[in-house]
């Protein structure tokens, strides 16, 4: 995540073997603060320096560049383990929408040449449906066009290829390599009763009609969101809110796919935990993590100097303590999910306290 990256600067110290772009300040940071800090009179960035060759390519900045990243990446993982140990994933859905088998051809009525499934999602904080695949079952055969759009001004419009290879039969359109991610949630539907995706083709041709329901039996995704056929021009079903021709037929397409609920992406946005500065928290975290590494760079170094070699010892315990701090904040952090941040989240154990932790 970039917007975590931008709370640690990369050094404050100058040296030799700084080498930055110009118009690029190596000390800029959200929060002040940067991943060669000197702790207890420590001087890593010394260290660092002393372990590469300034002529090389991969200068300083390079590194240290490399060591935030890492440092950010492996903060996010280590939340969302940490999270996931007292919360679970609350309101889970995995399965498909529409059946696989066809009653008979649906006749658009005349002006209509758009038709498919329209997916209704609450909104909640979090919660995204990943559509893994696409069945298409066709009265004709060939390639076709599917268009994904959304009433979220800020969802982009997809477009899945698909080839349905014998009229009438189901054939699957494998996503897994380019899954789409629909979110149950956005800045900009707040106020909206829900969020709405369709899944259509709009060249004319006549659909299948494939049941969305059958023999009395409520479907399972109908627990969590709701789905409907439709049909109507092209040009309505990417404008109007309200589609023409609402059905529950699933217009030949059978979608298959799965709800996952984001347990970081609400680091960016949240500011405060209690009444402290999450920012400067995460920002914390971030500078041990990279620090960790650059300790690791020394550590691994084939440089040999009074820095690599005598200067070992310090780095180990610099690395220890840095481990230890990282780890602590990690767990706060996971441990102190502000309510307001997610909706798809249930405690796994117990409930956990809405009373801050106190970070001291």
């Amino acid at each position: 995540m970039e917007c975590l990256e931008q709370l640690v600067g990369l050094t404050a110290s100058a040296c030799e073997c700084l080498n930055a772009e110009e118009g690029f300040d190596p000390s800029e940071s959200v929060t002040g603060m940067t991943l060669t800090d000197e702790v207890g009179g420590f001087p890593l960035l010394d260290r660092v320096t002393a372990s590469i060759d300034c002529n090389d390519p991969g200068n300083i900045i390079d590194k240290l560049k490399a060591a935030r990243s890492e440092g950010a990446r492996q903060f996010v993982l280590d939340v969302a383990r940490a999270t996931r140990k007292r919360y679970h994933a609350a309101n889970q859905f995995n399965g498909s929408v529409g059946r696989k088998k066809v009653k008979s051809t649906y006749v658009l009525p005349s002006g209509m040449d758009a038709a498919g499934l329209e997916l209704r999602f609450p909104l909640r904080k979090g919660q995204s449906f990943v559509l893994d695949a696409v069945y298409t079952l066709f009265p004709s055969a060939g390639d076709f066009s599917l268009t994904v759009w959304s009433n979220d001004p800020t969802f982009t419009t997809k477009t899945i290829e698909v080839t349905n290879s014998v009229a009438g039969q189901p054939h699957k359109t494998d996503l897994s390599s380019g899954q789409i991610v629909l979110p149950w949630f956005s800045r900009a539907m707040v106020g909206e009763p829900y969020i709405v995706y369709r899944i259509f083709r709009s060249d004319g041709a006549n659909p299948s009609k494939n049941e969305i329901t059958c023999c009395g039996f409520v479907p399972e995704h109908e627990k969590h969101f709701s789905a409907k056929g439709f049909n109507s021009s092209a040009a309505k079903a990417t404008s109007e809110f309200d589609c023409i021709g609402s059905s529950s037929y699933a217009m030949g397409l059978s979608l298959e796919g799965f709800t996952t609920c984001d347990v970081t992406g609400w680091l960016c946005e949240t500011k405060q935990i209690g009444e402290y500065d999450l920012q400067d928290a995460i920002g914390q975290a971030i500078r041990y993590a990279g620090a960790i590494n650059l300790a690791n760079t020394v550590l691994h170094s084939s440089k040999i100097n009074a820095y690599t070699l005598l200067g070992q010892e310090g780095i180990y315990r610099l690395r220890s303590s840095y481990r230890k701090s990282y780890g602590e904040m990690v767990e706060w952090i996971g441990a102190n999910v502000p309510a307001t941040a997610l909706d798809c989240l249930g405690c796994r154990r117990k409930v956990i306290q809405s009373t801050v932790k106190s970070l001291n």
